[in-house]
């Protein structure tokens, strides 16, 4: 969108560190949750992935074992924040709705059901 192509350019340009698709996913997305960005643009291997969950969801061993298990329970990680990943017919053809709902119980349903975020 206009405002993402925006903010890309103005951060570069502003010489602002830019963390790498799977660290800054780890935090928030927008459509891809955190193993798919590691699918597109890496890091591949599970143990690079899974120092970087334990660095920067700052819990260690617990974090890195939060993220298996939601990879394995659920599919998918949820990150930190979600915008409009998981809408009713969105990642996985809105499967991924009622496992992050059981995930997280501050998911708003009205928002996400008209396509929005939250």
């Amino acid at each position: 969108t206009s405002e993402d192509v925006y903010f890309s350019v103005s951060l570069a340009l502003m010489g602002a560190p830019i963390p790498p698709p799977f660290v800054a996913s780890l935090f928030s997305i927008d459509q891809l949750v955190p193993d798919v960005v590691a699918a597109y643009a890496g890091p591949q291997s599970e143990l690079e992935q899974s120092e970087l969950v334990s660095k920067y969801w700052n819990n260690g061993s617990e974090s890195v074992e939060l993220y298996r298990r939601m990879v394995e329970e659920d599919g998918h990680p949820l990150p930190i924040f979600v915008h409009k990943a998981a809408t009713k017919r969105g990642l996985d053809g809105g499967e991924y709705w009622p496992k992050m709902k059981r995930r997280c119980k501050y998911i708003d349903d009205t928002k996400f059901a008209r396509g929005g975020g939250g």
